[in-house]
């Protein structure tokens, strides 16, 4: 299982932040999460988290850096893709 922060700008919780279930995610937040389920361990997770931010916090798909790696290039694709961009 992965979790990731929803919000960049917010930076990662304290140590003492509680975590519980919440309501099941929608729209693009729920595609990605898809997309990753859909092909585990594909990612590096620093790739994953931006991936989660673009939908999040509105960010560029140019920022999934760009790696020697092709998985990086299909996921900026993908996820470009899916904004219409």
């Amino acid at each position: 299982a992965f979790g990731f922060c929803c919000q960049a700008s917010n930076g990662a919780p304290r140590t003492d932040v509680k975590f519980g279930l919440g309501a099941m995610a929608t729209g693009n937040l729920l595609w990605i999460a898809q997309y990753f389920n859909k092909y585990p361990y594909h990612y590096i997770e620093r790739l994953m988290q931006t991936a989660v931010w673009i939908f999040s916090d509105g960010r560029n798909p140019a920022s999934i850096l760009a790696l020697k790696d092709s998985s990086a290039a299909r996921l900026r694709r993908d996820v470009a893709t899916q904004l219409g961009v």
